[in-house]
């Protein structure tokens, strides 16, 4: 048989996650961030479950957002990374795709574009987050400019990113949302500053457009508050099956370097999962893994293709029963509290030889 580790996706938990968002910001559209291959769910399928749910969706770059038209993607597109050189405006004319600027070099390639038609911009401002974006003091002119930019389509939003949102005490949260405030008194245009923490915990800011990344998935990044509490549903549900049962003795070591010893008799299980389907290394002993709906800790280092677990609360274990690694009855938010590791790298860590299976 194939290897067993299956990655089960949901298609109504996705359009019930949007559904969660647009009620939470319901005078904004919504721009879900399916780059990363969609936070490691697939970005074709997961783009066409919520199409006609959405006002765009956000990708890292060109080549994306020309997948998805080739794949018969109608909705908006927005290259939130902006260009990576010149050749890319012409592109986004040709395949409609909505494009950040952000520097002065970008503005220059727009003078270059050949491509019949107008590039649709959105203008990036650094409010503090000190990675792409013109200074808030230099936008309102650029704006000016690019209104009056013959290769420039007429409607030109201006974004922003929060650099704290998951916290509503953030050292930078007041600083972002009075620089881009500033900004809407003076400039009749439509905004964008929501990311997931900005959604459930800034109602002020929703503006025009939110762009939730992780939260689409059904998954929390709101420290101290799990995906359930803001009722959202996981659309990934991993599994994989028992590939050995052992009895272990009091005293006998397990895995490499034998850095577990055990401290009293157990029943021990191997699961067909690693490091190398997209598990993480970081995940010490006590991160928990469902058996037969059973939470059983992991007990050694994860290796590349398997993961040794403490099954002896199970009741009649053997090879072939069901594993949960994470998804339905395991949140990943309960995951990286153990693994440390943030929950869209853990989604995107996912590997090519994880089957995935779209089940509704």
């Amino acid at each position: 048989m194939p290897r067993p580790a299956i990655a089960y996706l949901s298609g109504q938990n996705l359009r019930h996650n949007m559904r969660v968002i647009q009620k939470k910001a319901p005078h904004s559209k919504i721009i879900p961030m399916i780059k990363a291959n969609a936070y490691g769910h697939g970005m074709i399928e997961t783009a066409r479950h919520i199409e006609d749910m959405v006002s765009h969706m956000g990708v890292a770059s060109i080549d994306d957002g020309i997948m998805l038209r080739n794949a018969g993607i109608k909705s908006g597109i927005l290259l939130a990374q902006g260009p990576f050189e010149a050749e890319d405006m012409s592109l986004a004319i040709q395949y409609n795709c909505d494009m950040i600027v952000h520097q002065q070099e970008n503005l220059d390639w727009l003078d270059t574009i050949q491509t019949p038609g107008k590039l649709k911009v959105w203008i990036k401002v650094n409010t503090g987050m000190n990675r792409l974006g013109f200074p808030v003091d230099d936008v309102e002119s650029i704006y000016k400019k690019l209104k009056a930019h013959p290769n420039v389509h007429d409607t030109i939003p201006i974004i922003s990113h929060f650099s704290c949102s998951s916290t509503p005490e953030g050292r930078m949260n007041r600083h972002q949302l009075d620089s881009l405030q500033k900004l809407k008194a003076k400039i009749d245009t439509e905004f964008s500053l929501c990311n997931t923490g900005g959604i459930f915990h800034f109602p002020e800011a929703h503006y025009d457009y939110v762009r939730p990344g992780i939260s689409a998935y059904g998954v929390s990044s709101l420290p101290g508050i799990m995906a359930d509490d803001i009722d959202l549903k996981p659309v990934m549900t991993v599994k994989t099956i028992v590939n050995a049962v052992r009895h272990i003795k009091k005293g006998e070591y397990i895995g490499y370097s034998a850095q577990y010893q055990a401290k009293e008799d157990m029943v021990m299980a191997v699961i067909a999962f690693g490091h190398a389907d997209g598990y993480p290394v970081t995940a010490p002993p006590g991160t928990p893994i469902l058996v037969k709906g059973v939470r059983c800790p992991i007990i050694s280092p994860v290796a590349m293709d398997m993961i040794t677990l403490d099954v002896s609360k199970v009741q009649d274990v053997k090879i072939g029963d069901e594993v949960v690694v994470w998804g339905e009855g395991l949140p990943l938010d309960e995951i990286i509290l153990h693994t440390k590791v943030s929950p869209g790298s853990m989604l995107a860590l996912i590997r090519s030889r994880v089957k995935y299976i779209w089940v509704d």
